[in-house]
């Protein structure tokens, strides 16, 4: 989705006002803008007095205290919000803490602890608990309204006194500067009309102009900061060479196919987006990184976007940007504009409520017409029957053809297009509530190179940009996907950074992952209006070791999937309820109880998963090198435990196991050809999943959207079937 922001003269404007700044220094910058033509209020500001008149609804002109917060031994009931006593003093609650103005609470050792968020509205009636268990570095909270929080620490520790008190160190809360005119908002009625009737135009070159029009006539509604800032100058002047996928720093390497921006860029503000205009062919990567004293430390970057796309900036990194160019990038051809404020709230408006951007629409032929329209006729036949229904999208095994830049491989890839042209018109028609991307995108060999398993990863990342964006996306990492079938690992291995680099965009912050391990992509969905908690996983959690001197893997994931530590205490920390109702879903590319090897954490994942089921407590080690693991866990308190499946891919075939009471399912192949073990065709597999998921009757409803070829397949009686069947649970 892309948007050009300039004046309706066409000028893009580039003045932006810092937050915080005394009267002086926000009116000098505002003369700049006035006396550039870019905004016209002389009629209304005609002096520094009245500017700071208008400035103290921007920003406030109350004293107020410091933010005040006390923990004790506790836990908060999730239905009522009032909090109680904890028997086994492993929680922490603060005291109701209310917001004069907007506060910022941020957590100084974040790998330490784990927090839970309780709400209530300005009245202090509770509204509810929006998280559970987050390791995230900064709260806010609005000015309004009260909060509560519940923290413990990872390992479940008991608190004492001493513990307390050390934790309190580490938490720091401060208010911070008012953007919003809530105060004496009726005197500021006719400065904001006569504002609106001045400021020019924005205009974009993309779709809802008139959506974003509207935006603009209606800024006293809006209610966000009087000035409309822009800045085309982010990043400064460019250079020629490249960053490096896995660390985030300038390589040695010099290049004219790749620019990079000088020095670092800080985000201060919330709600800030980079719009990007390049020239054709040329593409952009956004790095961010944190800051300790003098070092920066790389977090991860957007993966490669076009011209027109729009990606999120995060409040409180530090964001550097690489661009590329097949066969010679001129630096001059890429304009990045940070937005804020007010233009920032249009552009989440037009995304949310366009619900897309510029969604993948291949011509379709009647027949494939016909098969989405019943597959879309299927599912809204379960969900008019049962409201209470769930709906998951799992497409698994792309094995998508290589290409050698990913316009390659994204224009090569036809029959993919087919399918995700299918899956935005079944989106259109019924509500879907998660889409996960099952593993094995690339179909690599001994002779794919590092190039092109991640251009081909890239091509990949270009088409799920075009899907609905009402539609949360999640992928999970297959055995083919690090090219560790390829014979140079020492000059032509693709590392767990640069795989998960290459696929991941701001399409994938709607999933909680692991914020010490984001590279390894696992992490977990709420579907909260059905309470079902999706776990995406990955179980091709292996050490990368390199043994350069033969150049070979220890562990290539081609051949051995498992899941590390980390991984395993992630899922047990988060399989914790305090509410009734909830079920939970595992998906990943292998099926652990026919795939994974015991001593490499599969036999592992299934014990934790088993004692959530039956209400278990205890500890599981696994002493095998290099898998070293140990998980302890408590569910005998749990409000919650059914499990509903364990999902998977990589057999490209359907079939269906239980353990203990477990249901193991895995699903057909979008492509690649049915079926390695039991049976054979020579028919390629054309088939995205659909799961349903019934909380009425516990059923699971798997529809099959692919081709008219179904029946000709022969199957195993001992099998389910690739047409369209259920299972219940």
């Amino acid at each position: 989705m892309g948007y050009r922001l300039m004046t309706k003269e066409g000028k893009l404007i580039t003045r932006v006002l810092s937050h915080p700044a005394t009267d002086e220094q926000v009116f000098s910058q505002l003369k700049k803008v006035i006396n550039d033509g870019e905004l016209d209020t002389s009629q209304i500001l005609e002096s520094s007095k009245e500017f700071a008149d208008i400035k103290s609804h921007v920003y406030g002109d109350e004293e107020i205290g410091p933010v005040s917060i006390s923990w004790s031994i506790g836990v908060v009931d999730n239905n009522t919000g009032n909090p109680t006593g904890d028997s086994q003093s492993m929680r922490l609650v603060s005291n109701k803490i209310y917001a004069e103005q907007d506060i910022k609470i941020t957590f100084l050792n974040t790998a330490k602890y784990k927090y839970a968020r309780y709400n209530y509205d300005k009245d202090g009636n509770y509204i509810g608990c929006d998280s559970e268990w987050k390791s995230v570095s900064t709260i806010s909270i609005q000015r309004g309204t009260y909060m509560i929080l519940k923290v413990r620490e990872n390992n479940y520790a008991k608190w004492t006194q001493e513990l307390i008190n050390a934790f309190n160190e580490t938490v720091k809360a401060e208010y911070v500067p008012l953007v919003s005119l809530e105060k004496r908002q009726t005197q500021m009625e006719e400065e904001l009309s006569q504002i609106n009737s001045k400021t020019s135009q924005i205009e974009r070159n993309s779709i809802r102009i008139d959506a974003i029009e509207s935006a603009v006539d209606e800024l006293s509604q809006a209610k966000a900061n009087i000035i409309v800032n822009y800045n085309t100058d982010f990043f400064g002047d460019l250079e020629y060479g490249e960053i490096s996928y896995e660390t985030g720093f300038d390589t040695s390497l010099s290049t004219s196919s790749y620019g990079r921006s000088v020095g670092y860029r800080y985000i201060s503000g919330t709600d800030n987006y980079f719009a990007v205009s390049t020239a054709s062919g040329v593409l952009v990567d956004f790095f961010h990184y944190t800051k300790d004293g003098d070092s920066y430390r790389f977090v991860g970057k957007s993966g490669w976007v076009r011209d027109g796309d729009v990606v999120k900036a995060k409040q409180g990194y530090y964001y550097r940007i690489s661009v590329y160019k097949e066969g010679g990038v001129t630096l001059s051809d890429t304009t990045i504009t940070l937005t804020a404020d007010i233009v920032s709230q249009i552009i989440t408006s037009v995304i949310e409520t366009s619900g897309s951007g510029n969604k993948l629409n291949d011509d379709l032929s009647n027949a494939d017409i016909y098969e989405y329209n019943t597959t879309a006729a299927t599912i809204n036949d379960i969900k008019k029957k049962y409201p209470n229904s769930a709906v998951i999208c799992f497409p698994t095994d792309l094995h998508l053809g290589l290409g050698n830049t990913p316009d390659a491989a994204y224009k090569s890839n036809t029959y993919l297009r087919t399918m995700l042209t299918r899956y935005n018109k079944i989106c259109e028609l019924c509500d879907i509530d998660l889409t996960v991307f099952g593993g094995d995108y690339l179909c690599n060999s001994a002779q794919t190179v590092k190039t092109v398993a991640i251009n081909t990863l890239c091509g990949l990342k270009m088409m799920i940009e075009q899907l609905e964006r009402n539609v949360p996306i999640a992928i999970v990492q297959g055995n083919h996907d690090d090219n560790s079938m390829h014979t140079d690992y020492v000059n032509g291995y693709v590392n767990d950074i640069e795989r998960w680099n290459s696929l991941l965009s701001e399409r994938y912050n709607d999933i909680e992952r692991n914020v010490d391990y984001l590279e390894k992509g696992y992490g977990y969905f709420d579907i909260k209006n059905r309470k079902i908690r999706v776990f995406i996983l990955n179980s091709c959690d292996v050490p990368t070791t390199l043994d350069e001197e033969n150049n070979t893997l220890q562990y290539p994931a081609i051949q051995i999937s498992g899941f590390r530590n980390e991984q395993l205490n992630f899922v047990a920390d988060h399989l914790y309820f305090n509410e009734s109702g909830w079920q939970v879903l595992f998906i990943s590319h292998h099926n652990p109880s026919r795939f994974m090897k015991s001593t490499y954490g599969g036999k592992m994942m299934m014990d934790i998963i088993e004692a959530y089921a039956s209400n278990n407590s205890g500890t599981i080690t696994n002493t095998t090198k290099d898998f070293e693991s140990s998980v302890t866990f408590d569910y005998s308190g749990n409000k919650s435990n059914k499990v509903i499946a364990y999902i998977s891919g990589h057999t490209h075939y359907d079939t269906r196991n239980v353990v203990n009471g477990i249901q193991y399912i895995s699903l057909v192949a979008t492509s690649g050809g049915l079926g390695n073990y039991y049976y054979s065709s020579s028919k390629p597999g054309r088939f995205v999943n659909y799961i349903v998921i019934n909380r009425t009757t516990s059923e699971i409803t798997f529809i099959k959207d692919g081709t008219d070829e179904e029946s000709e397949y022969d199957h195993d009686t001992t099998i389910d079937f690739v047409g369209d069947w259920k299972v219940s649970y």
